[in-house]
Parts: structure tokens; C-alpha cells; sequence
């Protein structure tokens, strides 16, 4: 559905359509451009440029002069230089909380409508920005929480590898441990064998000692010792 201006019925634009809109930002004080530019860019210094806030005309340019409303004098201005190379833009100074709205600007060349747009300002006022400020807060301890949930991750990784270096170090130790016992054991064994040979030499050598002795059985005697020894 089209509507018209009620102060210009030649300009005729949807007011939904939102491709004609521009919003814009700015904090209280400062000075804000609404932007406009034709395309392709071309002069617009000969043309008539009428801008409005809402349904209230608040600046005009026509043949090189100025017609800003008197609510807003020395507020508004367009650069003739940029008027130049196709820049509409409309300079707004000081802006305040109320400055925030719609602003409209119509450029026509020989009584023809040529270019419309809506330029949506928002100023921002104390409490959105103490809104912002506290959005700003909430995500910077956001970020300081994850970073800390990041780095109780990681030492609770290093804690899990230090645990598996741990095990493979205990495993390491009693495979070592369990070597030692082994050849402790085969020593000991070898040491039993070893007594119990000398013991079994000494035992055939008492019994060859209370052997009867008659006549060559001396040499015999010997030659028996001998060969237990061997043994």
C-alpha cells in the first residue's frame, strides 16, 4: 500500500519498504551525517533537495540557498562540495535523545521526484546506554568464565596425563622390581644346589672314611674321594 507526504504528492513510496531505510546510530552530543547519495553519482547542486522529520519539513536546498527550520538552526547543513559528487548527506549537530526518528529526504530535478530515502536515527539515551554498558559487562565476564572454564579444562588434562605418566612409571618400576626378584631367586636356587652338592660330597666322604681298611684298600680309599669330589 502507497502512501504520500502531506507535504509533497509527488513523492509516492511504500512505507514498508524497508530498502529505503537506513538506520543509523549515535551516542548524545554528537554530530551525526544522514546519508544519501544519488547513483550513479551525478551533480546535485542544481537540484531541489527537501528534507523532513516525519511530516515536518525541516531543511530545504534550492538554487544554492539554505531553508533550515527554525527549530533547528545552526544545527543542519548539506556541503555544496559534496552536493558536487552526488552526496545528499544532511549534517546534523548535537543530537539529542529527541533527535531520534525518521528523517526523510526527496531530491527532484525540473519538479521531478528523483530520489527518496528514510534515514532512521537513534540516539541513544541514558539508559540504553547503561543497558549497553551492562550487555558490554555481562559479556566480558562471559568471556572471562569461559576463559576460565578453558583453563580448569586444561589443567584438568595435564592432571590426567600426569596420572597416566604416573602408572606407566609404577608399571615400569615393578616390571624392574619383579626382574630383580626373578634373579634374586635363580641366585638363591643356585646357591641351595650348591650347598646341597657340598653336602652330599661331605656325606660320601664320611662314609668313605668308616669304609673297613684291608691291605690295597687304602689306595682304593683314596681313589673313592677322589671321584666323590667330582660329583
Amino acid at each position: 500500500m502507497a502512501t504520500t507526504n502531506a507535504f509533497d504528492n509527488k513523492c509516492i513510496f511504500p512505507a514498508e519498504d524497508f530498502s529505503f531505510v537506513v538506520s543509523i546510530s549515535a551516542d548524545p552530543g554528537e554530530d551525526v551525517s544522514l546519508p544519501v547519495h544519488l547513483s550513479p553519482e551525478t551533480s546535485a547542486v542544481s537540484k531541489n533537495i527537501i528534507w523532513y522529520r516525519g511530516t515536518e519539513l525541516i531543511y530545504q536546498y534550492k538554487s544554492g540557498l539554505e531553508s533550515p527550520n527554525s527549530d533547528y538552526e545552526h544545527r543542519l547543513s548539506l556541503s555544496i562540495q559534496e552536493l558536487e559528487r552526488g552526496n545528499l548527506s544532511l549534517t546534523l549537530r548535537n543530537v539529542q535523545e529527541s533527535d531520534s526518528g525518521d528523517y526523510v529526504c526527496h531530491a527532484y530535478h525540473d519538479d521531478e521526484c528523483q530520489k527518496i530515502v528514510i534515514v532512521r536515527l537513534q540516539v541513544r539515551g541514558e539508559r540504553q546506554l547503561q543497558r549497553e554498558i551492562m550487555e558490554q559487562q555481562r559479556q566480558i565476564e562471559k568471556i572471562k568464565l569461559e576463559g576460565q572454564i578453558k583453563e580448569l579444562e586444561q589443567e584438568k588434562q595435564i592432571m590426567k596425563l600426569e596420572k597416566q605418566i604416573m602408572k606407566l612409571e609404577q608399571e615400569k618400576r615393578i616390571k624392574e622390581l619383579e626382574q630383580e626378584r626373578q634373579i634374586k631367586e635363580q641366585e638363591l636356587e643356585r646357591q641351595i644346589m650348591k650347598l646341597e652338592q657340598e653336602k652330599r660330597i661331605k656325606e660320601l666322604e664320611r662314609q668313605i672314611e668308616e669304609l673297613p681298611l684291608h691291605g690295597n684298600d687304602r689306595s682304593a680309599k683314596m681313589v673313592l674321594k677322589s671321584s666323590s669330589r667330582l660329583l
